[in-house]
């Protein structure tokens, strides 16, 4: 994944304070607490899921590409009249986040194959055309190649 973290509230706490000053005219303010704070991923990501059959030589996988546009934001606050005449702005902003997604599942059927899963897209400037292939190589825990020991072990 390549992201940026938007952290941004989902409540808000507002207060409001009327007063006189020293000069006996009302004064008023109006006080915004962000609260209840949420984090979004804004960028390209890309979850997989993979099983593996046929007596571990083959591949199903579920891919599942996102990419989430960086947000939009509006202001669901208010604007207060003070008792002194004056304009207070209370601003509470939320952010709307444009999301691409797609999930699509893939079979490998042989170790190192290689399969076209994407393709015809044009890039952000849509000066080139961008295509997606996959190739999969079943590793054991360790990292090493699947039956690469038998392979080894096998040659003079």
């Amino acid at each position: 994944k390549g992201v940026t973290e938007y952290i941004y509230p989902t409540a808000f706490d507002i207060a409001y304070i009327d007063a006189t000053n020293a000069t006996g005219s009302a004064v008023g303010a109006g006080l915004v607490e962000p609260k209840a704070f949420e984090t979004r991923e804004v960028g390209v990501l890309l979850s997989v899921l993979p099983e593996i059959f046929g007596n571990g030589r083959a591949l199903n996988m579920t891919l599942t590409p996102e990419v989430v546009r960086p947000p939009v934001w509006k202001n669901y606050g208010t604007v207060r009249h003070t008792p002194g005449g004056k304009k207070s702005e209370l601003r509470m902003e939320q952010p709307f986040f444009h999301t691409y997604t797609l999930t699509t599942a893939a079979t490998v059927v042989s170790d190192g194959a290689k399969i076209l899963i994407g393709g015809g897209m044009k890039n952000e400037a849509g000066d080139k055309t961008v295509f997606v292939f996959l190739t999969a190589r079943l590793i054991d825990t360790e990292g090493n190649p699947i039956g690469a020991a038998d392979v080894a072990a096998s040659q003079p």
